[in-house]
């Protein structure tokens, strides 16, 4: 019988701890999001897919996405809104430039994505307009200029393997 209360009460502490456990900077986490704009529409998600899984604090997302997580328990579920210059910045009209037509590679139309050299590296831009001697495009992130709108979901903290 002591036995039996003794793991009872294990049982119950160790389901307390687990419970009480939230995401703090330097957790690892797997996520589900659902991102749209004021509008409704949704620009992107990974409902159906894998997790997002990422360590909150290491900068390699928005960081409004990754603070919303901290404080959040296993299972818990928020909708998050993320101005526009918190997000990927204000829109810049000075990103937006002509080049010569024939710098254009031939099969390229309005809307794609193309690898182009500003400076000293290489970066992606959109093409906006297609004209006979010249193309305008775009070196701004294409969400930059809205607010997002996410709805997110803690499906766990991960636990990290010691070496």
């Amino acid at each position: 019988m002591k036995k039996l209360l003794i793991l009872v009460l294990f049982i119950l502490t160790t389901s307390n701890v687990m419970a009480k456990k939230v995401v703090k900077v330097g957790d690892t986490i797997a996520v589900n999001y659902i991102g749209s704009l004021k509008d409704g529409r949704v620009f992107d998600h990974n409902i159906g897919k894998n997790d997002l899984i990422f360590t909150v604090g290491d900068g390699k997302m928005i960081k409004p996405f990754e603070d919303a997580f901290i404080g959040m328990k296993k299972g818990e579920e928020k909708t998050i809104d993320i101005l526009a210059k918190d997000a990927y910045g204000e829109f810049d009209e000075a990103k937006v430039f002509s080049i010569p037509a024939e710098q254009l590679p031939k099969d390229g139309k309005v809307g794609d994505t193309l690898k182009y050299r500003i400076g000293g590296g290489f970066y992606p831009v959109r093409i906006v307009y297609i004209g006979e001697k010249e193309v305008f495009i775009d070196a701004n992130p294409k969400l930059a200029g809205k607010d997002l709108n996410f709805k997110i979901t803690l499906l766990d903290i991960v636990e990290k393997v010691k070496n």
